[in-house]
């Protein structure tokens, strides 16, 4: 969840309760379909969004995550730079993983992950103290980093 948002809308309201949850999309409009929540925040493309009302956010940008001295950390890397590279990504039926499986399918490159987790601090420890790279938002990694 972007904390910005939620700080924005929360801070100065002293009668609000917010309670962050991580779900999977289909989850999210779940609850919102069940009044079980009253706001999520998702991806908007790629998957049918149901009866709600949208408002978009920003637009994620990606960023290759590596210990110093990884060799593609010299430069500008485009994701069809990334063929060969030992991964550590998001699993599958993450969202966030199937968007970068597309731009990387766009770019002529498959990848098969050596490490696969449902979460991105579960990535980060892999990167730290592996050879491994990962494939982050540009948001996730600034606060994580």
């Amino acid at each position: 969840m972007d904390v910005i948002l939620v700080n924005a809308r929360v801070l100065g309201h002293r009668w609000t309760h917010t309670k962050a949850l991580q779900r999977i999309a289909a989850q999210i409009l779940s609850m919102l379909d069940n009044v079980e929540i009253d706001a999520g925040l998702r991806y908007l493309n790629n998957e049918p969004l149901g009866r709600v009302t949208t408002v978009p956010l920003y637009a994620e940008r990606y960023v290759l995550v590596a210990k110093a001295g990884h060799p593609l950390l010299t430069g500008p890397v485009r994701w069809g730079d990334l063929g060969g590279v030992p991964l550590c990504l998001l699993t599958p039926d993450m969202q966030n993983r199937r968007i970068i499986t597309q731009h990387l399918s766009q770019a002529g490159v498959a990848v098969t992950p050596q490490i696969e987790a449902s979460s991105i601090v579960v990535l980060v420890s892999h990167v730290v103290r592996s050879n491994l790279a990962t494939i982050l938002p540009i948001r996730a990694a600034e606060i994580i980093l």
